[in-house]
């Protein structure tokens, strides 16, 4: 019945047309091929050499896909999650096992703990470093409240000061790498801006909410990635020589060396955006835990089909 229920589903247009006309070309093409070789040559031996013929046309084939990455293809690199850890309160810190420090991964236990790193906002005004502090510790611009009425006025620049209050280390490395690097996050362990991060997070983000912990992505908010391991890096400037190394090294590794990340994510209060007006910026709930994402980086196998095709229609090509 599921059978019959399964071939009723597929339409005619565009589906089993489409297969007919990708057999009776294929028929057409090889069948014309095969008919012209085995009467001049013979059936046995034209029929061997019509198909050697396709086979290596379908090596030639595999070997673009190979190359390029397209056709038929794996599955592609993706971060697979090992470890969903919710961190201390104030209730749990002094009595429970709670954070990295517990986490069944041995490489996120090296982690610093949040409330071990200073906030974000801190570092900066504490700085020296004048773009980081011109985008997160500066006063609001006098012009955006030309105008506004005073409730208006102030509302505005309480938004500002909140914004620059709740900046996340990941956003504040974005603007100033080197006064993101001068922290200490653990053996090995590099703070990601939000632009390294970005797959990271979505796939963080879904994790979350999959699992229960939120009813979507609005409620909680991202706050700092971290990654360990993965290939060689180059520093902040690097020279030819150093470029030139790093590919030599990449090239010379037989294996891929593991790469981990820690996506941290916290609940934010529940806000109401009144008609009209855009969302109220999300405020975090200093009340729940931090929940660290840990991840491992898996490279697919997205040229094992190409390859593998290759590799059979040479054999059967010779």
């Amino acid at each position: 019945m599921s059978v019959a229920l399964t071939l009723a589903g597929i339409s005619w247009d565009p589906t089993v047309r489409g297969i007919m006309v990708v057999l009776v070309g294929s028929s057409v093409l090889m069948g014309s091929v095969w008919l012209l070789v085995s009467t001049n040559v013979g059936v046995r031996l034209g029929t061997l050499i019509a198909l050697s013929g396709f086979f290596g046309w379908i090596f030639i084939m595999a070997v673009v896909w190979w190359i390029y990455g397209i056709g038929w293809q794996g599955l592609p690199p993706s971060w697979q999650t090992l470890d969903i850890n919710v961190g201390c309160t104030s209730q749990t810190v002094q009595t429970a096992d709670c954070g990295t420090a517990v986490s069944a991964v041995d490489e996120a236990r090296r982690l610093t703990a949040p409330d071990k790193l200073p906030a974000a906002y801190d570092l900066v005004t504490t700085s020296d470093d004048a773009v980081a502090k011109k985008e997160y510790a500066s006063p609001i611009d006098p012009a955006k409240l030309e105008g506004l009425a005073p409730a208006q006025a102030a509302a505005l620049t309480a938004d500002w000061n909140s914004r620059n209050k709740n900046t996340t280390l990941s956003e504040l490395a974005a603007i100033s790498p080197s006064l993101a690097r001068s922290l200490d996050y653990g053996k090995g362990w590099r703070l990601l801006n939000t632009a390294q991060s970005g797959e990271a997070v979505s796939t963080a983000s879904a994790h979350v909410v999959e699992e229960g912990y939120f009813a979507d992505a609005t409620g909680f908010k991202v706050l700092n990635s971290f990654d360990l391991g993965g290939k060689v890096r180059l520093n902040a400037n690097p020279t030819r020589g150093d470029r030139i190394v790093r590919e030599l090294r990449i090239a010379t590794q037989i294996f891929s060396p593991p790469h981990y990340t820690v996506v941290q994510v916290r609940a934010v209060v529940p806000q109401t955006a009144a008609p009209g007006e855009a969302p109220p910026r999300p405020v975090l709930d200093q009340n729940s835990p931090i929940i660290s994402v840990v991840m491992e980086r898996d490279l697919g196998n997205k040229r094992l089909y190409p390859f593998l095709t290759a590799l059979g229609s040479l054999l059967l090509f010779i």
